[in-house]
């Protein structure tokens, strides 16, 4: 390839690199801002697993979108201005967090039973955090919303079943509203043949398999664009260093 077509090539590859960190920082920018919507809002959205409190949906979503933001900023800069420096650091945060999503894949897929394990322990805990009365009430009500709204749209009951109910808070044996397979008043504290007979787990563990493709093309698609990335970023480095020299 002669020179001429090389800084075609180049040039190509420069402005694919900047338009996708162009849309990575304006991406970026819209999570972030949602996740700010939904701190505000935090009382609606509490988290399944009071021990890891802090791992809110707002919270992990700010984080995301601070993480992309600073991603498709550097790469922007990085690009129009040619600047090494920039350059480098970006392919070390791309590099970085490539390593983290393989090494998280890993462990989830070696230590699945165990985390399983956990989680279910956590959603149990969950369900006695709901009728603490010693937490506040905006917590415990966006908890209960939350419960509701898995036991409603997955159709079941309790984690392992609805006897994970009984004895919660001042309960004996009954269940939430939203076990009941047709609700009307009262019929949290009827017949248990009147309540959905699976448990959450069951059905969230269903959830994930069915889904378990699309997840699996998700994560190849996303980790095949970050490669992408850090080759366009070494080929624009190299570039700038060879022009350096005349």
């Amino acid at each position: 390839m002669g020179r001429s077509g090389k800084g075609s090539a180049i040039c190509t590859i420069k402005y694919l690199f900047l338009i996708f960190n162009v849309i990575i920082w304006v991406l970026g920018c819209g999570v972030f801002a949602v996740g700010i919507w939904m701190q505000a809002n935090r009382d609606s959205f509490s988290v399944v697993l009071p021990t890891y409190s802090f791992l809110t949906a707002a919270s992990l979503v700010i984080i995301a979108g601070t993480i992309t933001l600073v991603i498709g900023f550097v790469g922007c800069c990085g690009a129009i201005a040619e600047n090494k420096c920039m350059m480098v650091v970006y392919f070390i945060f791309v590099l970085i967090i490539f390593g983290l999503e393989v090494a998280a894949t890993a462990l989830i897929l070696s230590y699945q039973n165990d985390i399983k394990t956990a989680i279910k322990e956590e959603m149990l805990y969950s369900l006695e955090y709901s009728s603490d009365s010693s937490v506040h009430s905006q917590k415990r009500e966006g908890i209960v919303r939350l419960i509701d709204t898995i036991q409603t749209d997955l159709q079941c009951c309790g984690v392992n079943n609805y006897t994970d109910w009984y004895g919660v808070g001042d309960q004996s044996k009954q269940v939430r509203s939203s076990c009941c397979v047709d609700p009307f008043p009262g019929c949290e504290k009827s017949q248990s043949f009147l309540w959905r007979p699976k448990g959450c787990m069951e059905e969230i563990e269903y959830l994930f398999s069915k889904n378990m493709h699309y997840i699996g093309i998700a994560g190849l698609c996303v980790a095949v664009v970050q490669i992408l990335m850090m080759a366009a970023c070494i080929m624009l480095f190299c570039n700038m260093r060879d022009r350096s020299k005349y």
